[in-house]
């Protein structure tokens, strides 16, 4: 039922309402009773008339409130005349031509097998129900655009790119289409680029959730469909080009090996749960992967990405990789003074690549570690803050030396 049949049924239920209430109001009693509730009196019997009653002195009381205004009625709108709605947008309207649309397949579409053929754009007016707004106009023409994998063999996921023409569409939203199931991701086009024809590329992702236990797609299966506005621009979105991480959730927490002379951390960088050093639309897969697993071990990778002993990985960590989107870094760079020069003014002593970090990226939350050139006196701070380039991000928890026992 739409909206303008419930207003319809709304106005005929009250209608009858109030016809309702005004029988009630002018009906005559029913013939049993009289207003004193006696039964009436026979024909040929004498009518005896009550005695009247003197009145009773009134009884002390609170004062009794004064009734309140009566509410004026409801008048409701006259039903709504189909006639007079805006006509939905004409599907032969939407503007043609070539609109650059190009694809671009990555190879982590296949880490857990499957193949295709290739992959095609095929894009038409989207003619599917439409949502009125509140000034009652239709929505402006909509495309649908379909990135579809042919002659599919088990896939399981699909990453790409797809650019298009900037200048004369406006990117509404993309979604997964319901062969992946139920359980299924997507994510948003998180990762646009402006690419030198004036055309934008926009990267997306579509999973199976824990694809490692599905058999994947066959045959030719849309993997990504998106929408369009055929009015407008596509205005402000997240540029492509990675950002040191500066977020508190991204500092690292340092400890002493004293046996070894050395300080250490883990990997910091939330949102990047396949320890790559940047976060982009790779890291569902990991989500996906471990989906609904849960490790007490915070030194593994899924005791990492769940934060907590207990914790299950679901929903509810697409926050944080959605906010760390494009955060990045190249390593770590190491600093000690005291703790009066924490964090600004301390003395580099070195940097640590991610490329020297130890464990297995797809099992374990990867460490990196540092030896100063002097072993660590007491008193002494040290702490680390991420790079990218020449840039840096926030700076760790301080490390300060204890006094040797």
């Amino acid at each position: 039922m739409n909206k303008y049949s419930q207003a319809v049924c709304t106005f005929m239920l009250a209608v009858q309402m109030g016809l309702l209430g005004a029988c009630a109001q002018t009906h005559p009693l029913p013939p049993g009773d009289n207003a004193q509730g006696n039964p009436p009196p026979v024909s040929g019997d004498p009518v005896v008339q009550p005695e009247p009653q003197q009145p009773a002195d009134p009884v002390p009381g609170p004062p009794v409130a004064e009734p309140p205004p009566a509410t004026p009625p409801i008048i409701l709108d006259p039903t709504p005349d189909p006639t007079t709605l805006p006509p939905d947008p004409d599907p032969a309207a939407f503007p043609s031509g070539d609109y650059q649309f190009s694809v671009t397949v990555h190879e982590e579409s296949y880490r857990y097998g499957g193949s295709a053929e290739g992959y095609t754009v095929r894009w038409s007016a989207y003619e599917g129900e439409r949502w009125w707004n509140l000034t009652g106009s239709a929505d402006i023409p909509l495309m649908e655009v379909e990135v579809v994998a042919e002659q599919a063999e088990g896939i399981r996921m699909a990453f790409v790119d797809l650019s298009f023409d900037n200048e004369r569409l406006e990117l509404d939203y993309a979604t997964t289409p319901e062969a992946f199931g139920m359980q299924r991701l997507s994510s948003p086009a998180g990762s646009m680029t402006e690419q030198p024809d004036d055309t934008v590329s926009a990267g997306f992702a579509s999973l199976m959730l824990r694809p490692q236990e599905q058999t994947g797609l066959s045959g030719d299966e849309v993997v990504v469909a998106l929408y369009y506005f055929g009015e407008g621009k596509t205005g402000s979105f997240n540029h492509a080009e990675p950002r040191v991480a500066t977020l508190q959730d991204c500092r690292a927490v340092l400890i002493q090996d004293t046996a070894a002379g050395s300080i250490g951390w883990n990997h910091s960088l939330v949102g990047d749960f396949d320890q790559n050093g940047v976060v982009n639309m790779f890291d569902w897969s990991e989500l996906a992967y471990f989906w609904g697993d849960s490790d007490d071990d915070p030194d593994s990778l899924v005791g990492w990405i769940a934060g907590a002993p207990s914790m299950t990985i679901g929903s509810n960590f697409i926050g944080p990789l959605l906010g760390h989107y494009r955060l990045a870094l190249d390593g770590y760079n190491v600093y000690s003074g005291s703790m009066a020069d924490f964090p600004d003014n301390g003395i580099l002593l070195g940097s640590v690549a991610i490329t020297e970090a130890t464990g297995e990226p797809n099992v374990d939350r990867l460490s990196y570690s540092f030896t100063p050139g002097d072993p660590p006196t007491a008193g002494t701070v040290f702490w680390v803050r991420p790079y990218l380039g020449n840039e840096e991000g926030i700076e760790s928890y301080p490390l300060e030396i204890p006094e040797q026992e």
